[in-house]
Parts: C-alpha cells; sequence; structure tokens
C-alpha cells in the first residue's frame, strides 16, 4: 500500500465516521421534536426551530461523507502534496502520516462542531424574545465551539502547515528527503 491509497483509505474512513455522526444526531432532536408535536398549542415555527436543524445537519453531514467518501483520491493527493516515497515506513516521524493525521482530527472536530453549531444557532432563534439571557447562560459553549470549528478548519484545510508548527513547538525537525537516486 502506498501513501496515497493509505490516506485515501483514511479519508473514506472519515467519511463513514461523519455518516455515524449523522446518524447519531437523529435521536438527540427526535425526542424535543416528538414531544413539541404531543403539545396541545405549538406553531409551525415551533416544530421548525427544532426540525430545520435536524434535516440541515444531517443533510450537511451526508454531503460531507459523501464527499469524503467518493472523492477521498482527490482530497489525499490534496492533502500529501508532492509524495516522496512511495511506500509507507510507519517510522513515528513521518511527515505524510502526521499530516493525515492532522486532516483527520480537523475532519472530526468539523463532524462534531457543525451540528452543535445548528443547535445553537435554533435555540437563539427560539429565544429570540431573551436573546441575551440565552447568549450569557450559553456564552462558554459558544466559545468552545468556535474555538473547536476554527481549530478543525485549521487542521483540516492546513494539515501540512499544522504539521510544521507542531514541529516547531515539539523540538523535532522534520525528515529530511532522501537524495535522488543515481540513474
Amino acid at each position: 500500500m502506498d501513501r496515497l491509497e493509505a490516506a485515501s483509505l483514511a479519508f473514506k474512513i472519515a467519511g463513514i465516521y461523519v455518516m455515524v455522526a449523522a446518524v447519531k444526531l437523529v435521536p438527540t432532536i427526535a425526542l424535543p421534536l416528538r414531544e413539541a408535536l404531543r403539545a396541545t398549542r405549538v406553531s409551525w415555527v415551533d416544530i421548525a426551530v427544532i426540525g430545520v436543524p435536524l434535516v440541515v445537519s444531517c443533510t450537511a453531514l451526508a454531503i460531507l461523507a459523501y464527499v469524503l467518501i467518493a472523492h477521498s483520491h482527490r482530497l489525499a493527493e490534496r492533502s500529501l502534496g508532492e509524495p516522496r516515497q512511495r511506500e509507507i515506513d510507519f517510522r513515528p516521524t513521518s511527515d505524510a502520516l502526521q499530516v493525515m493525521a492532522f486532516a483527520i482530527v480537523g475532519l472530526v472536530l468539523l463532524a462534531e462542531g457543525i451540528p452543535r453549531m445548528i443547535d445553537l444557532a435554533a435555540g437563539a432563534y427560539a429565544s429570540r424574545e431573551v436573546l441575551a439571557p440565552y447568549l450569557r447562560d450559553n456564552a462558554v459553549d459558544c466559545i468552545v465551539l468556535f474555538l473547536q470549528l476554527s481549530a478543525g478548519y485549521w487542521l483540516f484545510f492546513g494539515p501540512r502547515s499544522a504539521a510544521r508548527v507542531w514541529s516547531r513547538l515539539s523540538g523535532v525537525r522534520p525528515a529530511e528527503p532522501p537524495p535522488p537516486a543515481a540513474p
């Protein structure tokens, strides 16, 4: 298995993870939706505030899962850049494995953060009459969510820069490319 195949496989596994995250999201919103439907005085706006975030989150995660699985080869090429070696040697200092790991961690952070963001936005919309107390009560969640989405975005869309920063902070120098083979 070469580096590109391993990276492609990792993106496919990440796509499956995202699909599982979409399925896990359904029960968290299904219960409040069922309770709202059982209430005697419920408006369509209340149902939409509960149901629309579920549909949007599940649809966004399903599209993300499809892109990860269907375009895993292209994503692997993009994340690895120009390959220096053909086979994976699984050394702990392997730059390619570190870049793949950062990209996958970023994807997990995004996959878990996007539904939470939509849930907080729906809660803010539902509490629009008392928005200030709602935001004050959820300020820590909003800050943590912002940091999670920012880190996920950086790690997923810039895994090579994250690997360089990690190498500098840990004091480990990146592996030097092997000298070109003599003809």
